[in-house]
């Protein structure tokens, strides 16, 4: 299962807009799936998440937090395609831009063809992130998140290919590995969505002392390095 959602993070706040399933079962039939925001009461979790279904994601740690916002089931398999390209490609690629590491920048390296318009990348994601976007938008957004899942199930088999032709990998042994990154993604996700605890007392003691810190810390590192002549 191929899944992406469009969401608005107002203060912090994950608010599903829609999502688009690419479905693929083992008798190699296919179907999508696509659910607008006004939909998600309708639906109970739609997507296969036992230990013989996987979920396919890129960045699928706001996936995971839509789903946990929608109260369905976290998949047990879960295969981040972001991580896993991080994970096969790290110091092989430079360092900038950072676009490199996004999908229309994986996938252009792995010579997938995308079908973006004009806008989808700038305007449409800004006002979708906003919650400024429009009902009657409705096509246009799920166009745009179904592009984004077509995309991701294209990244996922090159991604596959990649792995499989590794002369240094065993596949099992590295999907298995996957497999445990996917978990921790889905355990970030529970996390990020309660909150992150705060010492309060500490931070507030932190930021009345920070100019001295930074000042001490750059003394002391320049009695070795010898690099800031305080000018």
């Amino acid at each position: 299962y191929f899944l992406d959602f469009e969401f608005s993070n107002v203060g912090g706040s994950i608010r599903p807009i829609c999502v688009v399933i690419y479905c693929k079962y083992k008798d190699q039939k296919s179907e999508w799936l696509r659910y607008w925001h006004n939909e998600f009461g309708t639906s109970c979790t739609p997507y296969g998440y036992g230990k013989d279904d996987l979920v396919v994601t890129f960045v699928g740690e706001a996936e995971m937090r839509c789903i946990l916002e929608l109260g369905w089931k976290i998949p047990k398999n879960h295969f981040d395609c972001y991580v896993e390209n991080r994970n096969l490609f790290n110091g092989l690629l430079p360092k900038q831009p950072k676009s490199l590491w996004g999908l229309e920048g994986t996938a252009s390296r792995l010579r997938i063809q995308t079908e973006y318009e004009v806008g989808d990348k700038s305007d449409l994601r800004e006002r979708l992130g906003a919650g400024t976007f429009k009902e009657s938008e409705k096509e246009n957004i799920l166009r745009y998140n179904k592009e984004y899942v077509r995309v991701t199930s294209e990244v996922f088999y090159e991604l596959l290919r990649v792995i499989d032709n590794a002369k240094d990998l065993d596949t099992d042994t590295y999907l298995r590995q996957a497999l445990l990154r996917g978990s921790q993604v889905s355990a970030s996700a529970n996390i990020s969505s309660n909150g992150y605890p705060v010492d309060i007392k500490g931070w507030n003691k932190l930021k009345s002392k920070i100019d001295n810190i930074i000042a001490e810390e750059i003394t002391t590192a320049n009695k070795k390095l010898k690099v800031w002549d305080e000018t």
